[in-house]
């Protein structure tokens, strides 16, 4: 690997969590020669990190040069229903193919724990992340995961669990404990339905709060 392509690359890796994280919010401006001067790096891996994240969805090329995309409403939701899905099919597979061991894995993560309600919300965000990545990696498919990770990949995802209500906690967390119920139980079909309805209810709050 040359220089310059890994200065593209670690570029990329930065910019992509800083958007995504909300460091770097929707309709930024992105001026290459800022971001350089603060990555400490020089504008040409720059500006190929903001292709790339153009290819994403993630900025929007414009004639001033590259913006933060900020998604509408139609958009969250077409994000949303492929989401469910791919984590639909994923719980699916967990449920045929996961060993007993990964299982554990699973359960351990404590996503379903009702004590996360009470809890900050950046702890739910976390266990969020880390348990629904699990599933993915239960369900054998890597193609699968990498596709549904470029997909969830987005500001919205994350901002929006910040601001949960405690019942919508609850909700969250419930779902969580039907979907590894189901796994663990070895029911394909249970395990489908109850990620395709944690996801859309998901979108539920997501556009509510986004009104």
């Amino acid at each position: 690997m040359t220089p310059a392509v890994s200065l593209a690359e670690e570029a990329l890796r930065q910019l992509r969590s800083d958007i995504i994280a909300g460091r770097i919010r929707p309709n930024t401006h992105l001026v290459a020669g800022e971001l350089a001067e603060r990555l400490d790096i020089s504008r040409t891996p720059v500006r190929e990190a903001l292709q790339v994240l153009a290819s994403e969805g993630l900025v929007v090329a414009t004639r001033r040069g590259f913006v933060v995309h900020e998604h509408s409403a139609e958009e969250i939701k077409n994000i949303y229903e492929v989401r469910a899905a791919l984590e639909a099919m994923a719980a699916r597979l967990a449920a045929e193919r996961a060993d007993a061991a990964t299982v554990q894995a699973l359960a351990a993560i404590g996503a379903d724990d009702p004590a996360i309600v009470d809890r900050p919300r950046e702890e739910l965000v976390t266990l969020n992340e880390a348990f629904h990545e699990a599933i993915m990696v239960a369900s054998g498919n890597p193609r699968l995961a990498a596709v549904n990770e470029r997909n969830s990949q987005h500001f919205f995802n994350y901002e929006i669990a910040r601001l949960y209500t405690r019942e919508e906690a609850a909700t969250t967390v419930a779902g969580h404990a039907k979907i590894l119920e189901a796994i663990t139980n070895r029911d394909p079909d249970a395990a489908a339905a109850a990620a395709r309805e944690h996801v859309l209810e998901a979108l539920d709050v997501t556009l509510q709060k986004l009104r």
